[in-house]
């Protein structure tokens, strides 16, 4: 697809896609999202897994999109694994969505806990990384090369 980022996110959460979209392209991403997709069939089946690997794979960056309903999705954790095993962790983060806007506790507890996140500091999105206080601009991480 020629995409930068491969958007994870849970179906119940499709009506988000289109905001996080936006907000990535603003900082400078280009993003695919399977809900844009005309190639994939309805309901899922191998081919489905075909398309998603391959563009998981052509994107150099992965973003889940972390909301109560990853606990339900079966694709998310796999889309983790994929992304994490073609480009390791630094390439790959987490984007907390909560109704209060707050770090949900399991985010801290799962997997999810390896990866950098994005979020709003003083208004400023930024990434911050697992292993400490750093973080780095939104725009800065998505044109840090990363192969």
């Amino acid at each position: 697809s020629g995409k930068d980022v491969f958007l994870s996110h849970c179906s119940k959460d499709d009506e988000m896609v289109p905001g996080v979209v936006d907000l990535l392209e603003q900082h400078g991403a280009s993003v695919y999202a399977d809900d844009f997709d005309q190639r994939l069939p309805d309901p899922p089946n191998p081919a489905t897994a075909a398309v998603l690997r391959s563009e998981i794979q052509g994107c150099p960056r992965l973003v889940v999109l972390a909301t109560e309903n990853c606990h339900k999705s079966r694709w998310i954790p796999w889309e983790l694994g994929l992304g994490d095993g073609f480009h390791n962790v630094p390439p790959n983060a987490i984007l907390p969505a909560t109704e209060t806007g707050s770090m949900p506790p399991w985010i801290r507890t799962e997997y999810f806990h390896l990866y950098p996140k994005i979020v709003k500091l003083a208004g400023l999105w930024v990434v911050t990384l697992p292993s400490g206080p750093e973080w780095l601009s939104l725009h800065d991480w998505l044109r840090l090369a990363v192969r």
